[in-house]
């Protein structure tokens, strides 16, 4: 019995130290893990957009986002925001816009393990705005929220950067 009891006395305080540091590296696996899906998901809203793939980049979104755009209107299903997109894209089209959006994300911050606020900036070299050449340049803040493994846009603001550093 007092080999048990001195057993359990060496024992416990290593369990009691180790399980912490085992469940916060587990949950800095997990947060890694959530931060490498959302950016797959901004790279993936970069490739359909740039490939004019609009069934494609609708998919990286929840049927209730509400996306404001750059020009200041909002759509507050998917479906609104896939159908303004596809106007877009064929005014892109008809202008000969280079398709060459670039996407970075800035940062990430976890709300909660299932929502996230992804900041943004996004680059389009070459695009050509009121007759001139320039790099069109932008910031997004984002809500992303996590449903059965998956990362999907909830709500984004798309906001020209006219005065990039303040």
């Amino acid at each position: 019995m007092r080999a048990t009891i001195a057993t359990l006395a060496l024992i416990c305080p290593i369990i009691f130290w180790y399980a912490p540091h085992v469940a916060a590296q587990s949950a800095d696996s997990s947060q890694s893990d959530a931060q490498e899906a959302i950016e797959r998901v901004i790279q993936q809203f970069a490739s359909s957009w740039n490939a004019n793939d609009i069934e494609a980049w609708g998919k990286l979104f929840t049927v209730d986002v509400d996306y404001v755009h750059r020009g200041g209107g909002r759509w507050s299903t998917n479906a609104e925001n896939i159908e303004g997109h596809r106007g877009i894209h064929m005014r892109l089209v008809e202008a000969d816009q280079p398709m060459n959006l670039q996407l970075e994300v800035e940062d990430i911050a976890f709300l909660s393990r299932s929502i996230a606020l992804v900041h943004v900036s996004s680059a389009w070299p070459g695009f050509t705005m009121h007759g001139g050449e320039e790099e069109l340049q932008a910031y997004m803040t984002i809500v992303m929220t996590e449903t059965k493994g998956t990362w999907l846009i909830r709500a984004l603001q798309n906001t020209l950067a006219t005065n990039p550093t303040p």
